[in-house]
């Protein structure tokens, strides 16, 4: 990679160096990204059987606090006065895609994960859900057109967040919305953590701003209407599973308290700043 896939500057700045991987910094309008890139193999070794581990394992651990988060996320989409398609592009196991279906959207969903791709096909049907990536291979043709695209914690993953915008604006009906939540790189924590930021990781491979992702998506034709901070829920039994994943002292000692939590507790949840945004869009004309 040499251009910045925002601004085409071909200037980068070395940020540090993690996990094996450099992430890099556009000197003009401040993209980090990683180069090179993790390869197709070390890529589907992170999104393999286990990846929705990472949530927590059982759907029982996670599905209340992505119901919370995914229900505040949707709470900011325009009321519709006419049946509504809705596209989840990342959908996971489809609970975004449930909710989308109870506010009264016809709801299909894309997922690169088998797993999570197998559980949205018994949910709604083999004709609501792609089991693959959205790339330049997808046909944007096996889809209707939408009112609406999600992509939560998508856009931070992908090769060619360019083409992912492109195919996004051409599968939009007219004057359509566009919904995306990312993690923001001017946020507080951000700054205060450095590479230490949890969303600095290796499956994460583009980092946007407040400032950058609007440059981006005016870009190919969005026009921006908000871009806010995003809460996420959690629960104590996520927050412990999630900790599994570092051995350090601090932690053992705050799975251990999480242990004497009573178990009633455990599925409490807590709404927190992580360091992430929210972007509302709509499709501009040509």
């Amino acid at each position: 990679m040499k251009e910045c896939q925002i601004c085409a500057n071909k200037k980068f700045r070395f940020l540090f160096k993690k996990n094996g991987f450099i992430f890099e910094k556009c000197r003009h309008c401040g993209f980090i990204r990683i180069n090179p890139q993790p390869t197709d193999a070390q890529l589907d070794q992170i999104y393999n059987s286990s990846y929705f581990s990472n949530w927590g394992g059982s759907e029982k651990i996670f599905k209340a606090m992505k119901e919370k988060t995914f229900s505040y996320l949707l709470s900011f989409l325009p009321n519709m006065t006419k049946p509504s398609a809705l596209l989840d592009i990342g959908a996971a196991t489809g609970i975004l895609m449930e909710l989308a279906q109870n506010m009264g959207y016809d709801a299909y969903g894309i997922e690169a994960a088998k797993d999570g791709a197998q559980t949205i096909k018994e949910k709604f049907g083999a004709s609501k859900i792609f089991s693959g990536y959205f790339d330049e291979n997808f046909n944007t043709n096996i889809f209707p057109s939408f009112d609406v695209i999600v992509m939560s914690d998508l856009l931070e993953h992908v090769k060619d967040p360019n083409l992912v915008l492109d195919k996004a604006y051409e599968m939009l009906k007219k004057d359509g919305y566009l919904l995306i939540t990312t993690p923001d790189t001017s946020s507080l924590s951000c700054h205060i953590l450095g590479k230490n930021w949890n969303h600095f990781s290796t499956e994460h491979l583009f980092y946007f701003s407040r400032k950058n992702i609007s440059q981006i998506l005016i870009k190919h034709k969005f026009c921006p209407k908000f871009i806010k901070p995003l809460p996420k829920f959690f629960n104590i039994a996520y927050l412990s599973a999630m900790l599994n994943f570092n051995k350090s002292f601090i932690n053992k000692c705050f799975r251990l308290l999480f242990s004497l939590c009573p178990k009633f507790l455990k599925f409490y949840c807590l709404k927190l700043k992580t360091g992430q945004m929210m972007i509302l869009s709509q499709k501009a004309a040509k």
